[in-house]
This record gives C-alpha cells, structure tokens and sequence, in this order.
C-alpha cells in the first residue's frame, strides 16, 4: 500500500499556542496535489545519538524519538480533531496578516500508509501563499484531426486562492502503529523557529538541571561509579543557558541513559580530564578560568557545577571531550 496524502492544514503557530486549520480538499484533488510535491533525501541525515552533545547540525533523525526530547511535542499534531469547527479553514478570507485574523506560519501535509501516519511539515510565505486577482498565462495544446498539434497560450484569472510550497520541506514526523514516534529535521534552524520551539528547549534543558539534583536514584549520574552531579542555583544557570542556544539544546537532549559513553568512564579518567584542565588554564591563555571549572570532591563522589561551570560541565557530558582533553587536545565548545 503506498503513501497518499490525507490531509492539509494551516499551522498559526504562536508562544505557548497554536491555532490548526484543515483545508476542505477532496481527495481527487489531493491526489492530483501530491503528483507535484518534491520530497527531501533522507540518506544523509546522522542519527542524533550517535552525535556529540555539543554538536549542533542543521540537520539530523531521531529514529526514538522519546518523551524526554523536546521534539517530541510535535508528536500533538497528530492527536488533532479536524472534525471540530475550530480545525477547519471555512473561508480563505479568514486568513488575515495584516489584521487580527489567521496568520499561518506553516502547513502540514499528512499521509497515511496502512497504520503508519506522516506529516510533512514546511514554511509558507505569508507574501506570496494568499492568491487574489491574479492572471496566469498557461499552455494549452489544441489537437485537430489532419493538423499538426498546435500550442496556444490560455489565461487562467484567480479571483482567490492559495498557493501552497511543494518542496523545501524542513520536518517529517512519522507515528507508527505502536504509537512510537521518529522525526526527520531537515532544517533544525527553521523548524525551531517556526514552531516557537525555542522556551521549549529552555524548559526540557531546566528539567535536566533539576533531574541531576533529584536526591534519589532517580537522579543523573555520571561515570561508571554513578558520580552525583550538584547544579548550584539553577535560575542563575538557567540565564546562561539560554543565552547560548547550542548549550540549551544539548541540555535539553540529554537523556542520561546508561550506555551513554560519559556514564561508562571511570570516574578518575573525568577527575585526571578536569585536573588537565586546571592546569592548562594556570599556563596558557584561555577563553576561560579556573573558576569556570567543575570541582570534583573525588572522595565524595560528586561534583559540584556553579552557574559560570555549565558550559565546561556540559562539555564533558561528551567522552570524546574528556579522551580529547587527557590527549593535551584542550578544545572546549561554548566559549566561541
């Protein structure tokens, strides 16, 4: 059974809200529309685990896409009623950018195969997606008996339409039957923005703050000695935090899951990463200081993250960072 598009609704998507509107197509009319739509390549999309969590690429899959990513609050578009008033786009004319009226941001496409459900999302250009009182010259071949076809040129007037991107998609959300969820971002930049993602990712990366102070086995630990990690005064944290993007998203992200690398190194190898790192600041010039190193109290088996230590503490949430750093490859993200 092949995929067929089911649906098409105009996303408004707004700080904390979003207002979802479904177009009254028929399905002949949307078989017709899918013909036209360029889907994107997804062969060169790397799975997010198998990222550095400071890497930040403008393009990635989550094959798992958990509750504990922030991503996962797309996975709500789905559970959309289109069979309520308030889900349907009854009048193009409801569609007002310049009043106070509809203002979609992006549309969704979605698609149905047997039990699987996709949607696709892309942007729309509020300057170009209302068509009112335009004339089209189109093509037309005439076909008459002993003649040779002949081109003519018809026009085509549009008193009111919607012209609608068919390519350049940035997402595309796939549920399955055992309602497991799996994204394909194709432009992480544009798709955070244009679903306002952004006090969302600081929320999930202030929930991981709190989750390494939980005092319970609840909490995150790390190294193989399962380390007790203190984050001091997380509302001071949380404001350099967000003012550094890539350091929220790689918060936000963090799972603390077990087969992490950084829950698998032995705790002396992250005490001898962080005394490197002392010393290198005490003799080289750095973008920072001895004072925005983590202290680690190796005999108590913690470590203590101040907020000006968030950005290293991050840092060496990533193995690689500490087998670099034990290497006398001192090259810290954050600090650009």
């Amino acid at each position: 059974m092949a995929e067929k598009l089911i649906n098409i609704a105009l996303v408004e998507m707004k700080d904390g809200d979003k207002s979802v509107k479904s177009l009254n197509v028929l399905d002949k009319y949307l078989k017709r529309f899918e013909k036209n739509l360029l889907f994107p390549n997804p062969s060169n999309l790397k799975e997010y685990d198998e990222l550095r969590i400071f890497e930040t690429p403008n393009k990635l899959k989550i094959s798992n896409l958990s509750e504990e990513n922030p991503y996962h609050i797309l996975t709500e578009f789905f559970e959309i009623d289109f069979q309520k008033e308030e889900h349907r786009l009854n009048n193009i004319d409801d569609i007002d950018y310049q009043g106070n009226g509809f203002k979609p941001n992006l549309v969704l496409y979605y698609f149905k195969e047997g039990q699987t459900e996709t949607i696709y999302f892309s942007e729309i250009n509020s300057k170009t997606v209302l068509v009112k009182n335009r004339v089209f010259i189109l093509p037309k071949v005439f076909k008459r008996s002993g003649v040779e076809d002949r081109p003519e040129l018809k026009l085509n007037e549009v008193t009111k339409g919607l012209e609608l991107p068919q390519s350049n998609f940035i997402a595309k959300l796939t549920k399955r039957v055992n309602k497991t969820y799996s994204v394909e971002i194709y432009d992480v930049r544009k798709l955070d923005i244009a679903c306002r993602l952004s006090s969302h990712i600081d929320f999930y990366a202030e929930k991981k703050l709190h989750k390494f102070n939980t005092p319970d086995d609840e909490s995150f630990k790390i190294t193989s000695a399962r380390t007790d990690v203190q984050i001091k005064n997380v509302e001071e944290t949380m404001a350099i935090v967000r003012d550094t993007p890539a350091l929220s998203k790689a918060l936000s992200q963090y799972s603390g899951h077990g087969n992490k690398a950084i829950n698998r190194i032995k705790k002396e190898r992250l005490r001898d990463a962080i005394d490197r790192l002392k010393n290198y600041v005490k003799k080289n010039e750095a973008q920072y200081t001895l004072e925005d190193i983590p202290v680690f109290h190796f005999n108590e088996n913690r470590i203590v993250v101040e907020p000006c230590q968030i950005k290293i503490f991050v840092a060496l949430l990533d193995n690689r960072i500490v087998e670099k750093i034990l290497t006398e490859e001192i090259e810290l993200p954050y600090f650009d």
